[in-house]
C-alpha cells in the first residue's frame, strides 16, 4: 500500500478538489463531448482530450481511488483554481507542471496522478497516459493497474481503453504491467497518425503536384506553387507558398523548420492522393489551403482571394531591399578560439563562424572542443571580384525571365569553379591544416564549412540553403581548392538566390567566409540530433524540442522518422516525453538516460548564453545542431536563432 504523510486535513484537501468542475465518469459519448476539447498544445493532431484526475488518499482506508474527470474544457492548461491565478496574476501551469502543483499546494502528500485520456480520431483510438514525473512506482504495478481497471468501468469506451507509456523510462517498465493492461506503443500510435500540421497559415496559390520528388529538376518548381507532394519533398527546392506531403517529416528536418522560418502552411496528409478534401482538384487549380491545429481545408479560390494574392505579390516586390554588411579589410585566416570574436564580427567571419567562435570559449561538459580556422569573407570577393557577378544579376532580363536567370547563375557558378584560387590562399589554409592537427594530436578529414553573411539573420535563417564538404585526411591541393571554389559558388545557387531574394535582401552584398573543422568518423558517433530550446506545441511549458536519428539516417534531411522527445527537469531529474520513436531503431531509444541529461545540461547553458543575444534580434530561443559519440560526448555542429512557436 503506498504510505503518505497524514499531517495535513484531508478533509481541506478534499473540500480543495471539490471546487473543481469534473464529472464522476463518462458514461456516453455526449458526456464526452461536454468535457472533452480538441488540445492546441497536444504533439498529435485530430484528437480530444479529457484531463483526469486520481486521489490516492482512499487507498489508505482501503477504499477505492477518486477519480476526477474534469471538465477539459475549463481546465485545459490548468489544474489550478483559476480565480487563484487571477487574484495572483500568475502564468496558468501547464498540464505537465500540474503535478508539482498539486503536491506542494497540497503539503507534498504525493496522492495525486495526473494524466488525460486522448482520443485518436481517425483510428478511433482512445489511450490514458500519465507523466512520468508522477513517479508511479512501477515495482507496485497494482497501483496503476488497479486505477486503470477503475478507469476502464467509468468509461463507455472503457473495453477499448489503452495505457501509452509515453516515455523510454515508463516503456522501459511495461513488463511489469503489459500482461494486466493493455498496452499501445508510441511507434504503433505515430505509424496510424494520417493528419500532422507543423506550420499553421492559410494560403492562396496555385497547385503543383508532385508525383516523383525525388526525380523532379528545380526549375520544374514552379513560382509561387502549393505543392502536394509524394513523399517528404525536398528542402532544395525554389521558394513555395504552402506544402503537403505524404511522408511524415521530421519536425526539426530541413524542409520543416524552412516553412517555419517563413510561415510557409506544412502539413503531412498521408492519404493526399486518396482525399476527398484533396483528389478533387488538379495542377494548376487556384486554391486556397488552410492548415490549423487540429484541421485542415483546402478550396477553390474565389476570384476576390486571387485578386488579393496577385495584390499582395506585386506590393512583395516592391519592398526596401535589406542590406548585407560585409568588410574586406582582412586576408588573415583566424583559429576558431578567438579571444574577442565580436572585434571580427559577422561581416569579416560570416554568420555560421562568428556564432561558433562565440561559443568556442564556453566552458561546457561533456562536449568535444571546438577547433578549426576561418576564411574570412575578403578571400572569396578576392575570387570574384572580376566576374561581373553585379552586372550579371541586375540585368532587367535576368530579374523578369525565370528561365534565363537559372542559365545566368549556373554560368556564374561556373566561371568561379574554373577560375585558379589564389596561390597564397591554398598555401595558408595548407599550412592552417597542418597547425590544427598539431593542436588536435592526430590527422582527420575535415569539413569545409559554408559561412555567408546572408543567413541566420532576423527575418531569413537560410536554412541548407549553402554548400558544405567533406574532405579525405591532409587533402591534396587540388582537392582543397576544388572544395574552397564549390563553396563559394554556392552563394549563387539557384535556390539560396531565389530564397535572398524572397527575403529582399541585397544580392550584391551577399559573400561567403569558410570554416575549416575536423571531422569524426562515423565509427566513434552513435547519432545526430536537432534541438531547440522551448517546446514548439505548448511553448509556456519551460521544456526543450530535442529530434535524433542514429548515423545511418539523417534529422536535417527527414531521412527516416526521427526519435522525437519533449525533455525538462522534474525535481532535479530529467523527464521525457516520447513524441515518436526512431524508425531505424524502433525498439531501442536513440539517446540513452547519460545522453539525455548531457544534451538537456549543454541546450540549457547554450540557451542561458545566446538567447540574451538573440532575444535583441526577435527570437525567443535557440536551434541546435549536435553529434553524439558512444562515449556520450557532444560536438556541436552549429547554433542558431528560433523563432518561439512551432504550430
Amino acid at each position: 500500500m503506498l504510505q503518505t504523510n497524514h499531517n495535513s486535513n484531508s478533509n481541506e484537501i478534499n473540500n480543495k478538489m471539490a471546487n473543481f468542475k469534473s464529472f464522476p465518469q463518462i458514461s456516453d459519448e455526449d458526456s464526452w463531448k461536454q468535457i472533452s476539447i480538441k488540445p492546441n498544445n497536444y504533439y498529435f493532431a485530430h484528437t480530444e482530450i479529457v484531463n483526469v484526475v486520481i486521489d490516492l488518499e482512499p487507498l489508505h482506508s482501503k477504499e477505492k481511488c477518486k477519480i476526477y474527470f474534469l471538465q477539459t474544457n475549463l481546465y485545459d492548461d490548468v489544474l489550478d483554481n483559476i480565480q487563484l491565478n487571477k487574484k495572483t496574476g500568475k502564468q496558468p501551469l501547464s498540464l505537465e507542471n500540474q503535478f508539482d502543483y498539486f503536491n506542494n499546494q497540497f503539503d507534498l502528500k504525493k496522492r495525486f496522478i495526473i494524466g488525460k485520456i486522448i482520443r485518436f480520431l481517425d483510428q478511433n483510438l482512445w489511450v490514458y497516459e500519465v507523466m512520468e514525473c508522477n513517479k508511479l512506482n512501477l515495482s507496485k504495478p497494482s497501483i496503476l493497474t488497479d486505477n486503470f481497471e477503475q478507469l476502464k468501468k467509468l468509461c463507455y469506451f472503457g473495453e477499448y481503453l489503452y495505457f501509452h507509456p509515453n516515455s523510454a523510462l515508463l516503456e522501459k517498465n511495461i513488463e511489469m504491467i503489459k500482461q494486466a493492461i493493455p498496452i499501445k506503443l508510441t511507434n504503433k500510435i505515430s505509424k496510424e497518425i494520417q493528419f500532422q500540421p507543423y506550420t499553421l497559415g492559410t494560403v492562396v496559390g496555385k497547385l503543383q503536384i508532385v508525383q516523383d520528388p525525388n526525380n523532379i529538376a528545380i526549375e520544374e518548381i514552379e513560382e509561387n506553387r502549393i505543392l502536394l507532394v509524394k513523399g517528404i519533398g525536398n528542402h532544395n527546392w525554389p521558394p513555395f507558398k504552402g506544402l503537403i506531403t505524404t511522408g511524415m517529416q521530421t519536425p526539426l528536418g530541413h524542409i520543416s523548420l524552412h516553412c517555419l522560418s517563413k510561415s510557409i502552411p506544412n502539413m503531412t496528409l498521408r492519404n493526399a492522393f486518396d482525399h476527398q478534401l484533396v483528389k478533387q482538384y488538379k495542377d494548376g487549380d487556384y486554391i486556397k489551403l488552410t492548415v490549423k491545429r487540429q484541421e485542415f481545408s483546402i478550396e477553390i479560390a474565389n476570384e476576390q482571394q486571387i485578386k488579393e494574392n496577385h495584390k499582395q505579390e506585386k506590393m512583395n516586390k516592391s519592398r526596401t531591399r535589406k542590406q548585407l554588411h560585409y568588410n574586406l579589410n582582412s586576408y588573415q585566416l583566424y583559429d576558431l578560439r578567438l579571444d574577442n570574436p565580436e572585434s571580427l564580427g559577422a561581416e569579416r567571419l560570416g554568420c555560421k563562424a562568428f556564432t561558433l567562435s562565440r561559443m568556442a570559449s564556453f566552458n561546457l561538459q561533456n562536449c568535444i572542443q571546438l577547433n578549426g580556422f576561418i576564411i574570412p569573407i575578403a578571400w572569396y570577393h578576392n575570387h570574384v571580384k572580376d566576374l561581373n557577378i553585379t552586372q550579371t544579376i541586375t540585368q532587367q532580363d535576368f530579374q523578369s525571365n525565370r528561365k534565363y536567370r537559372i542559365k545566368c547563375l549556373q554560368r556564374i557558378r561556373a566561371a568561379i569553379m574554373n577560375k585558379p584560387l589564389d596561390a597564397r590562399l591554398i598555401k595558408q589554409t595548407q599550412q592552417k591544416i597542418q597547425n590544427l592537427y598539431l593542436q588536435i594530436g592526430y590527422q582527420s578529414p575535415l569539413s569545409i564549412r559554408s559561412s555567408s553573411n546572408a543567413e541566420e539573420l532576423p527575418g531569413f535563417i537560410g536554412i541548407g540553403l549553402y554548400t558544405s564538404k567533406i574532405t579525405k585526411k591532409n587533402p591534396t591541393k587540388k582537392a582543397l581548392e576544388s572544395c574552397i571554389k564549390e563553396i563559394y559558388s554556392s552563394i549563387w545557387k539557384f535556390k539560396a538566390y531565389e530564397e535572398r531574394e524572397e527575403c529582399f535582401l541585397e544580392q550584391k552584398d551577399s559573400k561567403m567566409a569558410i570554416l575549416v573543422q575536423p571531422f569524426y568518423d562515423q565509427e566513434i558517433l552513435k547519432a545526430t540530433s536537432v534541438c531547440i530550446t522551448t517546446n514548439p506545441y505548448n511553448p509556456n511549458f519551460d521544456s526543450y524540442f530535442i529530434n535524433s536519428q542514429s548515423m545511418k539516417g539523417s534529422v536535417t534531411d527527414s531521412i527516416g522518422v526521427s526519435e522525437q522527445l519533449i525533455v525538462y527537469s522534474f525535481d532535479n531529474k530529467i523527464v521525457s516525453q516520447t513524441v515518436s520513436k526512431s524508425s531505424l531503431m524502433p525498439d531501442n531509444p536513440v539517446l540513452d538516460e547519460i545522453d539525455l541529461k548531457n544534451v538537456y545540461n549543454v541546450l540549457q547553458y547554450l540557451d542561458s548564453k545566446f538567447k540574451q543575444i538573440y532575444i535583441n534580434l526577435g527570437f525567443t530561443a535557440v536551434d541546435c545542431e549536435l553529434l553524439i559519440t558512444n562515449d556520450h560526448r557532444i560536438f556541436i555542429e552549429q547554433v542558431r536563432p528560433f523563432k518561439s512557436k512551432f504550430i
